[in-house]
């Protein structure tokens, strides 16, 4: 009699097998992901960031901007708004005049991101600490050329706690 069924043991052994092979050919591949994804830190610099001046990407670490300097550049119009929240959020209210770039949905073609100049200053911002979507939009966009980003780590939920005006659609 042939007996063609498989063993628990022989199955588990060539999805074991699989793994092995997957993580191998990840690891080698120059398009591979990451296992363990690295977070980077973000700092914040003690000097007013300067237009004229673009820093320097770092690839550990996003440039994060305070309260302060939000509102001072945001009443001096010095800077593009980006809200990476998604279009019904931004919808429910968002900081005036800011463009909205769903980080879930972004494409780097989109005519919208084609249409941006890489040099101007942008903060980029979502809910407040616990989001991260400008953090990864933040990436997205360094990825692609932009060098003068900036995250507010406090967001919309900062912005209005503060009395600050806000836009919504109608």
């Amino acid at each position: 009699m042939n007996n063609n069924k498989l063993s628990t043991k022989d199955i588990l052994q060539i999805i074991l097998l699989t793994v092995i092979i997957s993580i191998i050919y990840n690891y080698f591949s120059p398009d591979g992901i990451p296992l363990i994804r690295q977070f980077k830190e973000i700092t914040y610099s003690e000097n007013k960031p300067d237009e004229s001046h673009p820093k320097e990407n770092s690839l550990s670490q996003l440039e994060g901007i305070k309260y302060n300097d939000v509102i001072k550049m945001f009443n001096e119009k010095s800077a593009v708004f980006i809200d990476a929240r998604d279009q019904w959020e931004f919808g429910d209210g968002h900081i005036p005049g800011a463009i909205n770039i769903p980080e879930f949905s972004f494409n780097p073609n989109d005519k919208i991101v084609q249409s941006m100049d890489k040099h101007k200053r942008y903060i980029l911002y979502c809910d407040g600490d616990d989001c991260d979507v400008s953090k990864r939009l933040y990436e997205y966009l360094e990825a692609i050329g932009f060098s003068n980003l900036f995250v507010y780590t406090g967001g919309y939920k900062e912005w209005i706690k503060n009395g600050n005006s806000y836009e919504a659609a109608e």
